[in-house]
């Protein structure tokens, strides 16, 4: 099985009332990609055809990525780098904990059961389709280990893990699936479902929907994120891929078309991805925010 997918991009927050927030239409718009590195380091991860966004920095010498963009990377290590006044090139090592396909979106026995025992060219509906979603997938996260410290202001993931139906926000810069050269696009979404290691994100303001036979990347390793009552964010999931059209899909050898618009990603406060990188720290010795490091609040405006 094979589905044709748009690749684009860890959960957090204080105090009850964010989990009573609703979706606001046509909430988000962009960010000028200066502004965001006048806040934060970043390094891009892109090559002469295909890009994701660019990974942020979560500690000293950790930037936080998915995996499946990864290949992306040059075989020497070698990234530009941009941050607060300065750009270089640095050598960084991608440690990943799983690399994901297509296949991994819709998988598991369970929604292998579910989509061959249903009629050809049905609407999976939201309560079907969050049993497949992103149910059986592997994690898709990865650090980029860089050579050097870093000087510069750094996100901070946390310690609550996401609830159903909480609104957040993604941050991707998608220029070459269409987006604004120079701008990171800036969307809510809210949880649709949790799923072992990942969530499902259904989004109420898509804007240009981008065909699903593109594969050009752009918002992969984007990051998820809540806004915190100060005004500054923590980092609280991954982008991994999204579903923007109404297919037909061949899925398990059945045609089926999909009822809503979902993205999905990790959610990194699951137990199995806050293990992997609580092993990388020991590892490799790193300082990652808001695990084994406390970092002063980032605010993106």
């Amino acid at each position: 099985m094979r589905i044709s997918l748009v690749y684009c991009f860890l959960f957090l927050l204080i105090g009850s009332n964010l989990f009573a927030q609703s979706l606001i239409p046509n909430v988000g718009g962009f960010i000028r990609t200066k502004s965001i590195q006048d806040h934060v380091s970043v390094a891009r991860i892109e090559n002469s055809e295909e890009m994701c966004s660019p990974a942020v920095l979560i500690g000293p010498r950790v930037f936080l990525t998915a995996a499946h963009c990864t290949p992306l990377i040059a075989s020497n290590g070698l990234v530009k780098v941009y941050g607060p006044g300065f750009n270089k090139i640095i050598r960084v090592k991608a440690v990943t904990m799983s690399l994901i396909t297509d296949d991994d979106f819709f998988s598991g026995d369970d929604c292998r059961t579910l989509i061959q025992s249903l009629p050809d060219g049905v609407t999976l509906t939201d309560q079907y389709l969050a049993k497949c979603w992103f149910k059986g997938g592997a994690a898709d996260i990865a650090l980029l280990v860089a050579d050097q410290d870093i000087q510069s202001p750094m996100l901070s993931l946390g310690g609550i893990a996401p609830q159903n139906m909480e609104v957040i926000s993604r941050l991707a810069e998608i220029s070459k699936c269409g987006g604004d050269q120079g701008f990171f696009n800036r969307s809510q979404f809210k949880v649709f479902e949790l799923n072992n290691s990942q969530v499902v994100l259904e989004n109420f303001n898509v804007g240009s929907a981008q065909s699903n036979l593109s594969k050009c990347g752009g918002g992969s390793g984007g990051i998820y994120y809540r806004t915190l009552q100060d005004g500054s964010i923590n980092i609280v999931g991954i982008h991994s891929a999204s579903i923007q059209n109404a297919g037909p899909y061949t899925i398990y050898g059945k045609k089926i078309f999909l009822s809503t618009n979902l993205f999905g990603g990790t959610n990194l406060f699951a137990t199995e991805p806050m293990d992997w990188l609580i092993h990388q720290i020991a590892k490799f010795g790193l300082q990652i925010c808001g695990i084994n490091l406390t970092c002063h609040p980032v605010k993106l405006k």
